[in-house]
């Protein structure tokens, strides 16, 4: 059986991720620490890692137009966690932060006349129909997770059409 368009686009996504390395350019090194779809670990996890996840709460309906079936806004989440500094819990996830984010830009940079800069990237190889990043939130160590950690949510707009 084939892949859904979003398992599709989260596969991408992670390989996007993973692209994350020095030898690319990057300050963070994620090779082999992008997961998608689980929010547990445990001791057997790296400490550094990032995650994706689909957002406990969708966005409303989104009614489609003429032509086509369904306009649908995905909400993605990418979560990333860091060896915790004892004194600044926070600090080693804004490098992280800023990587992953550039990464991300890859699916959104156009060039002068509108075109996708980096075509197997934009938006996922024209997969979907538009894709916004979100203002990342770094959070200290609390009753959700025992160490520090960031959000960068991730809105990935879907149109499918009729036939």
């Amino acid at each position: 059986m084939a892949d859904s368009i979003k398992l599709t686009i989260l596969k991408k996504l992670t390989t996007l991720l993973l692209s994350v390395t020095p030898a690319n350019g990057y300050e963070s090194d994620l090779t082999g620490r992008v997961f998608r779809g689980r929010t547990l670990y445990g001791k057997e996890a790296p400490e550094t890692m990032i995650t994706i996840v689909e957002s406990p709460r969708p966005d409303g309906p989104n009614f489609a137009g003429e032509n086509v079936a369904m306009h649908e806004d995905w909400q993605l989440l990418v979560q990333g966690w860091a060896k915790d500094d004892p004194r600044n819990p926070t600090d080693p996830l804004y490098p992280i932060m800023a990587d992953v984010e550039a990464a991300l830009f890859r699916t959104v940079a156009m060039n002068k006349v509108g075109d996708g800069m980096y075509p197997a990237d934009y938006r996922f190889g024209n997969l979907c129909a538009g894709l916004q990043i979100g203002p990342g939130v770094v959070r200290p160590a609390s009753e959700v997770s025992s160490k520090a950690f960031f959000y960068l949510p991730l809105r990935v707009s879907l149109a499918r059409q009729v036939g």
